[in-house]
C-alpha cells in the first residue's frame, strides 16, 4: 500500500489488481463494498473535472463535432429512485 504522500519506491509503478471487498475497502474506503476486483492504476497524474467540463462545454458551444449545442440552464429539484 502506498502512502498518502511521496512513494516507498521510485521504481514502482504500472497497475495494481486488488481482489476481494475488504481489501479494496482497506486501500480505498469510498468504494462500494460490492466491488470485488478493482484494477488501479499508478503513477499517473490527477484529472482535473471542473476544467474538464468547462472544456466539453466550450467545445459544444463552439459547434466543435459537428453542430452547436444549445444550453439549458435550469435547477434539480429532486430524486424519484426506482427500487433495485
Amino acid at each position: 500500500r502506498s502512502p498518502a504522500r511521496g512513494y516507498r519506491h521510485d521504481s514502482l509503478d504500472g497497475f495494481d489488481l486488488v481482489y476481494g471487498s475488504e481489501a479494496i475497502r482497506s486501500i480505498f474506503p469510498f468504494v462500494t463494498d460490492k466491488a470485488q476486483v478493482m484494477l488501479h492504476a499508478r503513477r499517473c497524474g490527477w484529472m482535473d473535472a471542473l476544467g474538464l467540463g468547462q472544456a466539453t462545454l466550450a467545445a459544444a458551444r463552439r459547434g466543435a463535432g459537428g453542430g452547436a449545442a444549445d444550453v439549458l440552464r435550469g435547477e434539480v429539484v429532486g430524486f424519484d429512485r426506482a427500487p433495485s
